[in-house]
């Protein structure tokens, strides 16, 4: 009797096994080096994420929230299009590691897990008439990406895995970040969602630039 209760459960403890799943989750982060100190940025600004709604507005800025004074206003704008020149010193203020304070700097990893590689940056930040909006949208990989100043020369590249325990199975989270600021200067840090993050000439550039800022 009792061999064939603990057949029972071997059985039982395999069905289970069968049941659980494992599921892989993997998030890219990677930067691209757009210029040392002044660069152009170009594009559209849309309502909706599906960047099928164009937007109306009358003023359109960049700016730098955690540093007083650092905003440059946009001298052409047609329709929904916007053109920008980004410079590093704006009203005789230079962005630097002693303008830098992460307390107060916009989180642009907010939603992703603990153990960061740490480096110091600006975010770039647009303002469309009274909205903002810390990112640009890439619809390739239907997320945001930033436009950041990095002040000194770091390398944040590093891995992480989470593994969470659920019921019916578990999910690995992997997070590459591939974050070599080889130099100070403008970068564009690109996020993904299980599609890897290649190169193309647009990553390095201000072009194509689609904001999303509702009513």
């Amino acid at each position: 009797m009792k061999a064939i209760q603990f057949l029972f459960l071997i059985i039982l403890l395999l069905f289970f096994a069968s049941c659980i799943e494992e599921k892989e989750v993997f998030t890219y982060i990677k930067s691209f080096f757009i210029a040392d100190d002044s660069f152009n940025i170009q594009g559209e600004v849309f309502i909706n994420d599906n960047l099928t709604e164009k937007a109306v507005f009358e003023r359109f800025s960049v700016k730098i929230e955690s540093v007083s004074g650092w905003e440059i206003e946009c001298a052409g704008m047609t329709e929904n299009k916007f053109s920008v020149n980004v410079s590093s010193t704006v009203n005789e203020i230079s962005l630097s590691e002693n303008t830098i304070n992460l307390d107060i700097e916009p989180n642009i990893f907010s939603n992703l897990p603990s153990g960061l590689p740490y480096f110091p940056y600006h975010v770039l930040v647009f303002n469309v008439d009274e909205r903002r909006a810390r990112g640009a949208i890439e619809p390739e990989f239907n997320m945001l990406y930033y436009y950041v100043y990095v002040p000194e020369a770091i390398n944040a590249s590093k891995e992480i895995v989470v593994e969470e325990f659920g019921k019916f199975g578990n999910t690995i989270y992997y997070y590459n970040y591939d974050l070599d600021f080889y130099k100070p200067g403008w970068y564009k840090i690109y996020c993904s969602r299980d599609i890897p993050i290649g190169n193309r000439d647009v990553f390095y550039s201000g072009n194509n630039t689609k904001v999303r800022a509702p009513r």
